[in-house]
C-alpha cells in the first residue's frame, strides 16, 4: 500500500516542521503489512528525525525535496538507541535526518531530494584558502552543534538505498552500520567542498554489500569502508564480501578510504571508478589512532582511472596490524606526492601487487618547498612488505617535476619481484 504523507497532515512550504506527520505515516505503513511512503513533489517538506521501520520504503517523487530541521531539538538524542553516538571533538551529535534500526527490508528510493540543510549549521566565509597544499576542511565556522550521519541504517537486514539525491549534509551522508545485504544504487551526492565530515557513503562492519552507479562529489571521504564495530551487538563482526563498481567520485580528502577501526575488512572488490579530485586515490588506513587499527585481507581494486589527486595510495603502520592480499591493477592516476605502503613490522604487510599501473608525476610549485614528510623523497616508496609484486608499472614526469623527487622507487626491507617496469 501507499501512504502519502500530505494525508497524515505534512505541509510543504519549507517552514513547517513536520516531523510528526511523517513518523505517522510510516507507523501505519508498517502497522498494516508495511508499503510505501511517499514524499510528494511539489514544495519543499521540513522534518526532524523520521524512524523507518521494517517492510516500509520511503519514497521520494521525482521533484520532491525532503528537507532536515535546522533546530537540533528536532533530532534523536545520542541515546536513543545502544549503537548511536556521536562525536565532541569535532563537533557531531548522534541525530540523524532518517534512521533504520535493526529493521528488516527497509528502502528510502525514488528520484527525488534529501537535503541535509547543512547551512543551518554553519556560516560562510568569502574564500578559504589552501594551507601548504592541503585542503581546508571547514566552509565556515560552526555556530552549533550538527547532526550527525543523515541517513542512518544500523544493524538492519536487506536494506536499499537507490536513485535520490542527497545534498548538503552537515556531516556523514549514507551511513550503513553492521548491516547484511545492503545495495546501494545510482545516488547522487553533493556537498560542500570544504565541509568537514561530509563522508559520502559510509560501509561500517556490514556483509554483502553492493554499491553501483554512484556519482559523488563531497568534502570528506567519498566512499568509506570501515571496521568499528565496538557498539555493535556483534562486537568483533568483520565488514566483508563488499562489492564498489562503476561509480564517479571526488573527494578533498580520501576517495577511498579504507580503515578505522579494530575489526576486520576482508573480500572488498573496487571496480570502474572514476576520481576526478581527491587528497588520495586509496587509502588503507590500518592505523587510524592507537585504539584504532584495522587488519586488511583480500581487497582488491581494478580499473580506477584519478585525475586531481595528490597522493595515488597508501598505507602506513608501525603496529605490526595485518595486511595482506592487496592488489591494485589497471590504475592510471597523476600525482604531486609520494605514494607507498610502509610498515614497521617486517610480514606484517604481505602479498601485496600492482599490475599496469601509471602514475603521472604534475609538477606543482605549492610542494616544491614543502616538508618532504608531506611531499615525499621517492614516488614509489615500500617499507617492510613482504612478498611485492610489481608489473608493467611505469612512472612518468612532467619535466618541472624531476628535480623535487631523489629517486622514482624505494624498497627497503621489502621482498621485491618486478617485470616488465619503467621508472
Amino acid at each position: 500500500m501507499t501512504y502519502d504523507i500530505t494525508d497524515f497532515g505534512a505541509v510543504p512550504d519549507g517552514v513547517t516542521v513536520n516531523t510528526r506527520a511523517v513518523n505517522r505515516a510510516v507507523e501505519e505503513c508498517a502497522r498494516n503489512g508495511g508499503g510505501r511512503v511517499v514524499i510528494p513533489a511539489g514544495g519543499v517538506f521540513v522534518s526532524g528525525t523520521v524512524w523507518l521501520k521494517s517492510h516500509v520504503e520511503l519514497y521520494l517523487e521525482h521533484g520532491a525535496v525532503f528537507r532536515a530541521s535546522g533546530d537540533l531539538a528536532d533530532y534523536n538524542g545520542d541515546g536513543a538507541y545502544p549503537q548511536n553516538t556521536g562525536c565532541a571533538a569535532e563537533e557531531w551529535t548522534g541525530g540523524h535526518f532518517i534512521v533504520a534500526h535493526e529493521c528488516e527490508d527497509v528502502a528510502v528510493c525514488g528520484t527525488g531530494t534529501i537535503d541535509g540543510n547543512a547551512g543551518a549549521f554553519v556560516t560562510e566565509r568569502d574564500a578559504v584558502p589552501e594551507i601548504a597544499g592541503k585542503y581546508c576542511w571547514f566552509c565556515g565556522f560552526l555556530r552549533a552543534k550538527r547532526p550527525g550521519q543523515c541517513i542512518a541504517f544500523v544493524e538492519c537486514r536487506d536494506v536499499r538505498a537507490e536513485g535520490f539525491t542527497l545534498r548538503d549534509t552537515p556531516s556523514w551522508g549514507l551511513f550503513l552500520h553492521g548491516c547484511d545485504h545492503v545495495h546501494v544504487r545510482g545516488l547522487t551526492i553533493r556537498n560542500r567542498p570544504m565541509m568537514a565530515n561530509s563522508d559520502g557513503i559510509d560501509i561500517d562492519c556490514c556483509s554483502y554489500v553492493t554499491v553501483s552507479d554512484c556519482d559523488i562529489d563531497t568534502g570528506d571521504d567519498a566512499i568509506a569502508v570501515r571496521g568499528s564495530a565496538y557498539r555493535l551487538s556483534d562486537s568483533g563482526k568483520p565488514c566483508e564480501y563488499v562489492t564498489i563498481t562503476n561509480c564517479v567520485l571526488a573527494s578533498c580528502s580520501d576517495v577511498f578510504r579504507i580503515g578505522v577501526g579494530r575489526s576486520e575488512i576482508r573480500h572488498l572488490r573496487v571496480s570502474n571508478i572514476t576520481a576526478h579530485r581527491g587528497h588520495r586515490l586509496i587509502d588503507l588506513c590500518v592505523e587510524w589512532s592507537s585504539v584504532s587499527r584495522t587488519p586488511l585481507s583480500d581487497i582488491s581494486f581494478n580499473h580506477i582511472a584519478g585525475t586531481g589527486i595528490k597522493r595515488p595510495f597508501g598505507g602506513d603502520s608501525g603496529s605490526g596490524v595485518k595486511v595482506e592480499g592487496v592488489s591494485l591493477e589497471n590504475i592510471r592516476c597523476d600525482a604531486v606526492a609520494g605514494s607507498g605502503f610502509r610498515t614497521g613490522v617486517k610480514g606484517s604487510f604481505r602479498d601485496f601487487s600492482l599490475r599496469d599501473v601509471e602514475i603521472l608525476v604534475r609538477y606543482d610549485p605549492e610542494y616544491r618547498e614543502s616538508d618532504e614528510k608531506i611531499r615525499g623523497t621517492s614516488v614509489l616508496r615500500f617499507d617492510g612488505v613482504e612478498d611485492l609484486y610489481l608489473e608493467r608499472v611505469r612512472v612518468r614526469m612532467e619535466p618541472e617535476a624531476a628535480a623535487q623527487w631523489e629517486r622514482i622507487l624505494d624498497a627497503e626491507h621489502t621482498d621485491l619481484r618486478q617485470v616488465g617496469c619503467a621508472f
